[in-house]
C-alpha cells in the first residue's frame, strides 16, 4: 500500500512536467509562424498606379538604356503598375533563412514538409488580403493561377497593392514579379515583342531544363 501514493506522485509530475503535452500542436504551420518579415519593409505604392501606355514606355526606356530589364531593380509603385496590366504576380518562395538557392533550385524537393509549409502559409497570406480587399471570403482557386510542381514558385491572380507589398516584404519570398507583362511598342518595327515572364535570373538556369515553356525577358 504504501507503494501506491508514490507511483501517484511520478505519474501526476511526468504528466505536470513534460513539455510535449499532448494539448501543444508540435507541427504549428500558421502563416505567423512560418512567415517572416525582412528586418527593413517597404511602404505601399503611393498614389495611383501607372497607365499601361505609362508602363510601357518607362519599360521600354529602361530597356534601351540598360540593356535589359529586371523587376528586382524597379521600385514597388512600377511592379504593382504591372500586375495592375496582367493581374497575375509570380512569387519565388523559400523557408526564411535558407541559403544558396541560386545553386541549389534544381535539387530542391518543394514536397518536404518546410517547403510545403512556407507554400501553404503565402496562399493563407494571399486569400486573406484578398478577403479583406474584395470584403468577401475568396477561395484558394480564385486566387492560385499556377502552382509549380517542381520548382518553388507561385502564380496568384491578385493586383492587389496590399497583396504585393506584404509578399516582397517577407523573407521567404525571392520575388514577387508582374507575371507574362508585355509592354506595348508605339513601333510596330521596334522588335520590341518580347516579354517579363514569371521567372527571374535566380531561376533561369534551372528553367530551361525543368520548364522550358517558360521564357526569361527577350526585347
Amino acid at each position: 500500500m504504501k507503494k501506491t501514493p508514490l507511483l501517484l506522485l511520478l505519474v501526476v509530475l511526468l504528466f505536470s512536467c513534460n513539455p510535449n503535452d499532448s494539448s501543444i500542436n508540435p507541427q504549428n504551420t500558421s502563416s505567423g509562424d512560418v512567415l517572416v518579415k525582412k528586418a527593413k519593409t517597404l511602404a505601399l505604392p503611393e498614389g495611383d498606379a501607372y497607365s499601361a501606355d505609362q508602363m510601357s514606355k518607362m519599360t521600354i526606356d529602361l530597356i534601351q538604356k540598360e540593356g535589359d530589364f529586371k523587376w528586382e531593380n524597379q521600385d514597388l509603385k512600377m511592379v504593382w503598375s504591372a500586375a495592375k496590366v496582367t493581374g497575375l504576380v509570380a512569387v519565388g518562395y523559400q523557408p526564411a533563412g535558407f541559403q544558396n538557392i541560386d545553386q541549389n533550385i534544381s535539387k530542391i524537393n518543394i514536397h518536404t514538409p518546410e517547403w510545403i509549409a512556407v507554400h501553404d502559409a503565402l496562399i493563407e497570406l494571399v486569400i486573406a488580403d484578398m478577403s479583406k480587399a474584395l470584403d468577401r471570403q475568396v477561395s484558394r482557386e480564385e486566387v492560385i493561377s499556377e502552382d509549380h510542381n517542381t520548382l518553388p514558385i507561385l502564380v496568384f491572380k491578385t493586383s492587389d497593392r496590399q497583396t504585393i507589398t506584404d509578399l516582397v516584404n517577407l523573407q521567404n519570398v525571392r520575388y514577387a514579379d508582374p507575371y507574362g507583362y508585355y509592354p506595348i511598342s508605339t513601333n510596330s518595327s521596334s522588335g520590341c515583342g518580347g516579354s517579363t515572364y514569371a521567372l527571374n535570373s535566380a531561376d533561369y538556369t534551372s528553367i530551361t531544363r525543368v520548364a522550358s515553356n517558360r521564357g526569361t525577358t527577350t526585347m
